[in-house]
């Protein structure tokens, strides 16, 4: 009997038990249309709820966001949009939908969008695109570094089928990357400023 009072107790502890969260910033200095920004934030959220992972918005000008008397979370990740990225690196590719800073030791706490690559879309989903632009950075935040896959939302190169995927909501992490950004996620939470390797 104490056995299976075990198993109950441990089952209804995992039951209750709350995702990881990972707070994040958006600097819009790409003049985001507001209704477009709150499609792809509620993209990335989405994206994120389904590998287990609570994203926590921080904006500094809301006073839900300041917490205790205004300090920033002490791993707040940072996706900043941009027009283009002209005024980063002219090397990168014309085609380029962003880019995260860090190094192999160490991984950076900004990643950036660039808000023109959604322009060769319509209107109608720009946002979604935006957010799914935005969950791929941030993900280059949480994984290691050259975490591009194959297949799925960290792909370097995007095809047809892959846009396709993403405008009815269907690309998605891998399951490896969900694990390491769950892991990743905890690290964060818990303060611990080891990089992903």
């Amino acid at each position: 009997m104490a056995g299976f009072l075990a198993v109950v107790l441990v089952a209804n502890l995992q039951l209750v038990s709350k995702p990881p969260t990972i707070s994040v910033t958006v600097l819009d200095d790409a003049g985001v249309p507001p209704e477009w920004l709150r499609q792809a934030k509620g993209e990335l959220e989405r994206i994120y709820r389904e590998i287990e992972v609570e994203i926590v918005w921080w904006d500094p000008r809301r006073p839900e966001s300041q917490g205790n008397g205004g300090t920033v979370p002490q791993n707040l990740l940072t996706v900043a949009i941009r027009r283009n990225s002209t005024s980063l690196q002219d090397a990168l590719p014309e085609n380029t939908m962003g880019i995260a800073s860090g190094t192999a030791l160490e991984r950076g706490r900004v990643a950036y969008v660039f808000y023109g690559q959604t322009e060769q879309f319509t209107p109608l989903v720009r946002g979604r695109f935006l957010g799914h632009f935005m969950a791929h950075e941030l993900g280059h935040l949480l994984l290691p570094q050259y975490s591009h896959s194959a297949t799925g939302l960290m792909r370097a190169r995007w095809n047809r089928e892959d846009l396709e995927r993403a405008q009815h909501g269907l690309l998605r992490f891998t399951p490896e990357q969900a694990t390491l950004i769950r892991s990743r996620a905890t690290e964060l939470a818990a303060g611990v400023t080891n990089p992903p390797r």
